[in-house]
């Protein structure tokens, strides 16, 4: 009883800000079933992503694991990466964020695939369910769905991670926790995207775990995100938005 009691501790404050994130984004909103991006909806979600994201730059300074490229090499649930290679070089950076790109575009196909499969519908909650973004501006747009990315990233694989790894947790059960608790955020989208978020939480954990570049990954999911929208617009939810 005593060994767990500064597990407790560790896991204290990272249950404190997924349930400030997690429990607005499970909650059905009052126009459940309907994605509205106007530019009032584009600047309230810029505004809580920075000061989330904020949040979480604090408390990762106050722990001291804020370092460079959000690798501090030797430190418990943090990445490491060979030496003298930095996640903001250009030539590592694009390829690395292409790279993720990639793969959150197959599983999301595959996971469509599977799902056009299955005898009922287990997609959007509701058949109804379709962005509004009539009028609203390309370059709120383009910020929404990079902050969102940027702070899902920084929550999910830097900060939580960490904390995980902090508190003793292997990287074999983190990567797992942290990509099923990555899902529950979008369980308001329904089951399709609840499982494509698990699988992708699963798949850029292993790859801020062996690579340490945050920026490549909210550059890939920020750039996911943008493609998976322009095909809603077209098509109605070919690819789920994470």
């Amino acid at each position: 009883m005593a060994q767990s009691a500064p597990v407790m501790r560790e896991l204290r404050e990272p249950a404190i800000v997924l349930a400030l994130y997690l429990v607005p984004a499970i909650l059905p909103g009052p126009s459940a079933g309907v994605v509205i991006l106007d530019d009032f909806t584009l600047f309230r979600v810029v505004l809580r992503s920075a000061v989330f994201g904020l949040l979480l730059l604090y408390l990762m300074e106050t722990h001291g694991d804020s370092s460079h490229g959000g690798v501090g090499r030797g430190s418990a649930g943090m990445p490491r990466r060979s030496a003298g290679v930095s996640p903001l070089v250009p030539s590592a950076l694009f390829p690395s964020a292409l790279f993720v790109f990639a793969v959150l575009l197959v599983l999301a196909g595959a996971t469509r695939a599977v799902a056009g499969l299955l005898p009922v519908h287990w997609g959007f909650g509701s058949p109804e369910m379709h962005d509004r973004t009539g009028g609203a501006s390309p370059v709120l747009l383009a910020a929404a769905l990079l902050s969102v990315a940027w702070v899902e990233e920084l929550l999910f694989r830097k900060y939580l991670l960490t904390r995980l790894g902090q508190a003793g947790l292997r990287a074999l059960f983190a990567v797992p926790l942290a990509a099923i608790l990555f899902a529950a955020g979008h369980a308001w989208q329904g089951p399709e995207a609840v499982v494509l978020a698990c699988l992708a939480g699963v798949a850029l954990g292993v790859f801020w775990m062996r690579t340490g570049r945050l920026s490549a990954l909210v550059l890939g999911h920020g750039a996911y995100n943008l493609v998976a929208l322009l095909i809603t617009d077209l098509e109605s939810f070919i690819f789920t938005i994470l």
